[in-house]
């Protein structure tokens, strides 16, 4: 027989919660740094937390940085062919959570949300959390249907913005109370100690030249193609001879865009740096950053480049407008426009005193954020849940 009324509220102020946070993989990348920095923001004397992962990581990825986790809490299971249909591991994995009794169970991307959110509804555990990380255009039907099927039975489906929410009840028609929007934690390392000019000389990069900078996956809907088209643009027009970019990250599209920057004869001005692990690094010598995708969540790199002081320029995104104001604290161009890309490049080159004025709004920006993405009401909207 359940609890309920003070005796439950009781039992829950006397123990950890033991909550679980589950997800495909941890590879560097938006997802996994946001359950990475949760995990390690979450007040760890109210929480008991585990990591479930389904499938091996690549080697940059996030486990290393994992060692506030309690020994036997960082568990990786092997889905194989990464389908539901390996009914052993999905066992297994069955077993475990059984075996655990979860207070909270906490999703992450399509796989994690299918297999191990559907697994804490039948264990019945008291809160689950699933997380839609991005207005995920690309959907497809039966992925929705999915989608709105388990939702029945989870508690919350957390979201990063209000617009992330609006477009999944919009396109998944799930009751809008069912959403809780939790800003994503954002951390930035000290960049301080690293010596801009030697950085640039590693690179090869004249002192005087100005650098554009994008982190992020190389994926489809990054579209880092539309980066390379602009800068070989402006370098083929002469309106800015001097001008690099470096594209930092990884991923399945690394060989198309390598073709790409051949293709626009930009092989000694377009860089494709393959270091994930040091990508934030890069912002210390960044005059630009720039985003290019033509789908967004909340756009952890975007809130990092404003925390260091880089002028941003974005595409005109529900998500990326949740933050940025165009010509206040960033600029934003039509995505998959790479002439009005280009123009705002042109536009911020040569004015030195915009670019002053958008990095100084941007830091201010990131400064009122910081309040609303304090772990702690995270906290409290859980231990609200579990004691109703």
């Amino acid at each position: 027989m359940a609890w309920s009324g003070w005796p439950l509220a009781f039992f829950y102020s006397m123990k950890r919660i033991k909550m679980l946070f589950a997800i495909n993989c941890m590879n560097i990348g938006g997802a996994p740094s946001v359950v990475f920095e949760q995990l390690r923001r979450i007040d760890k004397t109210k929480f008991e937390l585990f990591l479930l992962t389904l499938y091996p990581s690549k080697k940059a990825n996030f486990f290393s940085r994992l060692s506030f986790l309690e020994p036997n809490h960082d568990i990786r299971f092997f889905l194989k062919q990464r389908s539901l249909f390996d009914l052993g591991t999905v066992f297994r994995i069955f077993r475990w959570m059984k075996k655990e009794q979860f207070d909270v169970a906490y999703t992450h991307l399509f796989l994690a949300n299918v297999l191990v959110r559907l697994l804490a509804i039948l264990l019945r555990v008291p809160v689950i959390f699933s997380f839609e990380h991005s207005a995920y255009t690309n959907k497809k039907r039966y992925q929705r249907i999915i989608d709105r099927l388990l939702a029945i039975g989870t508690t919350r489906i957390v979201v990063s913005t209000p617009s992330v929410a609006t477009f999944t009840v919009a396109s998944e028609h799930i009751p809008k109370k069912k959403f809780m929007i939790v800003p994503n934690p954002i951390s930035l390392p000290d960049l301080g100690h690293i010596d801009r000019g030697a950085f640039r000389r590693r690179l090869g990069i004249p002192e005087t030249a100005c650098i554009i900078v994008s982190l992020g996956r190389f994926s489809e809907e990054k579209r880092q193609e539309d980066i390379v088209a602009a800068v070989a643009s402006l370098i083929q027009e002469k309106r800015i001879p001097d001008i690099w970019a470096l594209l930092v990250g990884h991923g399945s599209r690394e060989h198309s865009l390598r073709l790409a920057i051949e293709k626009n004869n930009v092989q000694e001005r377009c860089l494709l740096v393959v270091e994930p692990e040091k990508a934030k690094e890069y912002l210390r010598i960044a005059d630009l950053f720039v985003i290019s995708s033509e789908r967004e969540g909340q756009c952890m790199a975007l809130y990092e480049a404003l925390m260091a002081g880089v002028p941003v320029i974005a595409p005109r995104l529900n998500t990326i407008e949740d933050v940025i104001i165009d010509r206040v604290n960033g600029l934003l161009f039509s995505p998959r426009d790479v002439r009005e890309l280009a123009s705002a490049i042109d536009l911020l080159y040569h004015d030195r005193d915009t670019r002053r004025s958008l990095a100084q709004e941007g830091k201010k920006t990131i400064s009122d954020y910081a309040e609303k993405s304090d772990i702690k009401k995270f906290e409290q909207g859980i231990c609200a849940l579990l004691n109703p």
